[in-house]
């Protein structure tokens, strides 16, 4: 009788609607065997091999060179209609869109903290990734299959989730992108009932960090995060601006020092006024500056939103 484990299937039950955790649809996964001569680590390392996402087609990324990586964590910070929700549903839709159609052929997570997310907007970028396959519709649910969407009602239920992530994602390899929208969601509700003052970290802050740092520190995922700009406070790329100064930022000491990268985005005339030969309806004119890390250079980058998508 062989040494080696069967190949079965393990499911993951939901969780019940009153936990602290978001529901989970119920779903399977796949174990393959062990190779012959193989151990238990060498098998975990293998399963946990992931290849860089790169730049997803998404100007953000492809314009640094390397593009995206395993346990980074990204953040796209901006006022409300600066394109951080759209870029997230873009990287999304990379993603899970197979290699043949210049996708990872990979899973992902949104954890939607801002109830928005966008089911038909995803569908919408995906078919037009795969309009050439000989059935699209069969491969847009293919790539839907591998989106997971967790609504988040607090801050204290996003930091657990980032924790069970961290568990969980060892049985399953294939994800490889976490989604937060956002990470500015229960702000004002935190501060009104953690009784903490302003500069001061709360409870939930801390579950956050503490979350956020055991997923990146134990699964090779890439964290895209929306932090929307909370004080009122307009950003305009006008002679005279000082480009490198970061918008107002309300996250924790613990938690910046996690961030590999933060992009600024904005709208902007110059965006428009560059751009105002395109001449088709539907295109929003965007700005975009890596200000994180300070030691690479920092400019403003145009780029739009079409109904296809980034460009």
């Amino acid at each position: 009788m062989s040494g080696r484990p069967h190949s079965h299937n393990h499911t993951i039950l939901a969780l019940s609607p009153h936990s602290v955790l978001p529901h989970w649809r119920v779903m399977s996964v796949s174990w393959d065997a062990l190779a012959p001569g193989e151990s238990i680590l060498q098998y975990a390392a293998r399963r946990r091999h992931v290849h860089p996402l790169g730049g997803l087609g998404i100007p953000l990324f492809t314009r640094d060179g390397d593009g995206l990586h395993p346990r980074q964590l990204v953040e796209l910070c901006g006022a409300e209609g600066s394109g951080k929700s759209e870029i997230l549903l873009g990287a999304i839709a990379a993603c899970v869109t197979p290699a043949a159609f210049g996708g990872a052929g990979a899973e992902a997570v949104i954890l939607d903290a801002d109830r928005k997310f966008s089911l038909l907007r995803l569908i919408t970028l995906i078919e037009d990734r795969v309009k050439r396959a000989s059935d699209p519709e069969t491969v847009v649910r293919q790539c839907l299959s591998r989106v997971e969407v967790a609504s988040i009602d607090s801050a204290f239920q996003l930091g657990a989730t980032l924790l069970c992530l961290a568990e969980t994602l060892t049985a399953r390899p294939a994800v490889q992108l976490v989604v937060v929208d956002s990470i500015g969601a229960h702000h004002w509700v935190d501060r009104a009932t953690s009784g903490t003052e302003h500069g001061q970290t709360s409870v939930q802050q801390q579950i956050v960090c503490r979350g956020m740092r055991e997923l990146l520190a134990r699964q090779p995922v890439t964290v895209l995060v929306a932090k929307p700009s909370l004080t009122g406070t307009t950003m305009s790329k006008r002679r005279g601006h000082d480009r490198n100064a970061s918008p107002h930022d309300y996250t924790p000491q613990e938690w910046r020092g996690l961030v590999s990268r933060r992009y600024v985005l904005l709208t902007d005339e110059y965006a428009q006024s560059a751009h105002h030969h395109h001449g088709q309806d539907g295109i929003s004119h965007k700005l975009f500056q890596r200000i994180h890390p300070p030691s690479l250079p920092a400019a403003w980058v145009p780029f739009s939103i079409t109904n296809r998508g980034l460009c």
